[in-house]
């Protein structure tokens, strides 16, 4: 699978920048413990791409609770104030 993504990107930064876009958009669509299982799909790219998989944790976490706390999200923001 980094054969097919190395030949579109070439840069570890452009890679990241397509990824905080990826979830974004996958953090609007499922709720973030959904979200989360496309971690073994992503991480092996990754790390070809030299990323440390505790800075890609972070990345991942980051923008699904970015995408959760946003007002299209409001069914997790109730959950939270609840809680």
């Amino acid at each position: 699978m980094f054969e097919i993504v190395s030949q579109q990107i070439s840069s570890k930064i452009t890679f990241l920048l397509i990824l905080n876009g990826f979830l974004i958009i996958i953090g609007m669509m499922m709720e973030i413990f959904s979200a989360i299982v496309s971690v073994p799909l992503i991480l092996p790219i990754a790390q070809q791409f030299g990323i440390d998989p505790v800075h890609l944790g972070i990345i991942f976490l980051t923008n699904l609770e970015l995408v959760t706390s946003c007002p299209d999200g409001a069914e997790p923001v109730l959950v939270e104030s609840a809680i």
